[in-house]
């Protein structure tokens, strides 16, 4: 999904479920870079035409389907930390971390860290830099509520603090809102997200329901 014209005639998105066809028409209007999925995120979704149409993770359909066309995908959570989503992207990834390594001294590239405290910094030069190559770059956060669960702000340990104000800052951007860029935080249970988050004008709520049952077979997510 890059941020592009669309033909009337032949519509690029006819083929998606509907979230996320509204996820990719929101982007479209170039107002919105944030996207929170919640709901049904741990269901297959369809993928592929109607004469070849197959069912994926989440992550798969986001990577090769809804993100298909951006030059680098990027996933994060706190448990399997940054990973790229092809070979190639990540030995991108691993020659940016040796520059941000000589540039501030870190070590980053034996062991790339995976607490967002450091990571959240890594992934935000990696965008930054490639934007500025004119690349078009996703990132995906999978478990947000793990990086910015609910709860008073006074009372969130440092490092959700952290997490939660630079996923805020990302939202509104001006440079990621500009450029070919999207966030995606994937939380199950949106109530256990921060709600700072959701009430940022700059995000959007995208909700996965439930699959629905048709003609004897499940078909997900309105198609």
């Amino acid at each position: 999904m890059a941020r592009k014209s669309r033909s009337h005639a032949t519509d690029p998105l006819a083929s998606f479920p509907e979230w996320a066809r509204r996820l990719a028409e929101r982007y479209y209007t170039k107002t919105v870079s944030t996207f929170i999925l919640h709901g049904d995120v741990r269901d297959l979704q369809p993928a592929g035409d109607k004469n070849a149409r197959k069912f994926v993770p989440l992550r798969t359909f986001l990577s090769d389907e809804l993100f298909g066309s951006r030059d680098l995908v990027a996933f994060y959570d706190r448990s399997s930390g940054i990973r790229l989503a092809t070979p190639e992207m990540q030995k991108d990834f691993m020659a940016a971390v040796a520059g941000y390594d000589t540039l501030f001294g870190t070590e980053y590239a034996k062991a790339v860290p995976k607490d967002p405290a450091r990571a959240f910094p890594l992934l935000e030069s990696y965008a930054r830099v490639r934007i500025a190559d004119g690349r078009s770059v996703a990132i995906v956060i999978d478990f947000a509520e793990t990086v910015a669960p609910a709860g008073d702000l006074g009372f969130m340990p440092g490092e959700d603090r952290y997490a939660l104000v630079t996923l805020v800052k990302w939202a509104q951007d001006p440079q990621f809102l500009s450029a070919d860029f999207s966030v995606c935080l994937v939380a199950e249970n949106l109530a256990e997200l921060n709600p700072r988050i959701g009430r940022n004008p700059y995000a959007s709520q995208i909700e996965i329901p439930l699959p629905t049952r048709r003609s004897g077979s499940n078909t997900s997510n309105g198609s």
